[in-house]
């Protein structure tokens, strides 16, 4: 196999630090470690997402006129196509130019983040490559069981990013998928200092890093705050990230806003951060939480958050227990009171934060990129398919 890798994340994205998104941090993780290894990467951008946004400074961008992603009704009507054998054709078609990045005779390997609809297209169009599905998260219900498996049976390898995926991925194929392989989201440790013990303060710092949005559960982290307040124990809080655009004028952000303003001072709200800052708000807090009211596969706070010492509060959902094991306390969402109480304890116990930092960082020495991008080397050299 050629030492080429070509990256296809959704179209709309931009590779650059100047992102919140996990994936393109993914990308970029994966690419150092190839250019270290001597191996080329292409990351495939539609035309002008990349102006005014400084680029990553390993990996070559490739812009193409990526094709709209389909409305509601043509979603609608891929799904009726796929579920009768025919494809998703629209969403297919969003996908089309990436091909105009990649020579026909191309014998390294695409990989195509959260994209599976396009994968059969692309395989038929490069005979010599290796493909791989990258799944970053769960969401492929809309698929039917004979869609999937024809996607499967396209690529040469289906990476998913825990175990919690490549067991989602078993239930809807009906049984086991021979060609998933795991590659936990990794951590550079060098980026992060891990002070342990921290200096005690008078009012501990509690951080969430991430969108502002239901699923991600920041609100349920301001309902423990308010329920701490209540309890008369001293911390701030620092909530880092935004809404999406749709989301501005929300039920929900009007819901996330008035919590907000009930906590006051005690509340430091910040927007979203470039990648380069990221380490120094992990250096100023006492305590991480990750309040996901969702089925995170992977999460990449949370090993940052480890790799910096501080201990961490994180939901028990998908694939965050198999990052934090049992350097990371738990609470099941959306049931804030829970989760006050382990951030109290936290709170409370400047020794228990040691002790938890510490088991933190040493989990996080176990999460490297360089152990990830390992996996993705053996996942996509075995069991090579036969190629025309």
């Amino acid at each position: 196999m050629g030492n080429h890798f070509m990256h296809i994340p959704v179209p709309g994205d931009h590779y650059s630090p100047v992102t919140g998104s996990s994936l393109i941090t993914v990308i970029y993780e994966l690419t150092r470690q190839h250019h270290a290894a001597g191996g080329e990467t292409t990351v495939i951008v539609g035309r002008g997402t990349q102006e005014g946004y400084p680029p990553y400074p390993v990996g070559r961008v490739a812009e193409v006129g990526f094709g709209q992603f389909p409305d509601k009704r043509r979603r609608i009507l891929d799904i009726i196509a796929g579920r009768v054998g025919l494809g998703r054709p629209f969403m297919t078609a969003a996908y089309k130019a990436g091909l105009d990045a990649i020579p026909r005779d191309f014998d390294g390997c695409v990989f195509f983040h959260n994209a599976p609809a396009p994968i059969p297209y692309y395989r038929r169009c490069l005979p010599r490559a290796k493909l791989a599905l990258y799944q970053h998260n769960v969401m492929l219900n809309s698929f039917t069981r004979r869609e999937l498996r024809r996607i499967v049976e396209s690529c040469d390898a289906v990476i998913c990013v825990s175990r919690f995926v490549t067991e989602y991925l078993a239930r809807r194929l009906g049984g086991e998928c021979s060609n998933a392989h795991v590659v936990l989201n990794g951590v550079q440790l060098s980026e992060y200092d891990a002070e342990v013990p921290r200096p005690v303060r008078a009012e501990p710092v509690v951080l969430y890093l991430g969108r502002l949005s239901p699923d991600k559960g920041p609100e349920i982290l301001l309902r423990a705050a308010l329920e701490l307040v209540r309890r008369d124990v001293r911390f701030r809080l620092q909530v880092v990230g935004g809404f999406d655009p749709a989301m501005e004028s929300s039920a929900y952000a009007r819901e996330f806003r008035e919590l907000a303003r009930k906590l006051g001072d005690r509340l430091d709200l910040r927007p979203f951060q470039m990648r380069t800052t990221v380490p120094a708000l992990y250096r100023d807090a006492d305590v991480f939480c990750l309040p996901s009211n969702c089925d995170d596969a992977c999460p990449l706070t949370l090993g940052e958050a480890m790799a910096s010492g501080l201990p961490c509060v994180a939901a028990r959902r998908g694939g965050i227990p198999e990052v934090g094991g049992d350097a990371v306390r738990y609470f099941t969402p959306p049931d804030h009171v829970e989760l006050a109480d382990r951030v109290e304890e936290f709170l409370r116990d400047p020794a228990l934060r040691e002790e938890y930092g510490r088991r933190g960082r040493a989990r996080a020495e176990q999460l490297t990129w360089e152990n990830s991008y390992s996996r993705l080397l053996k996942a996509v050299e075995k069991n090579p398919l036969a190629r025309a």
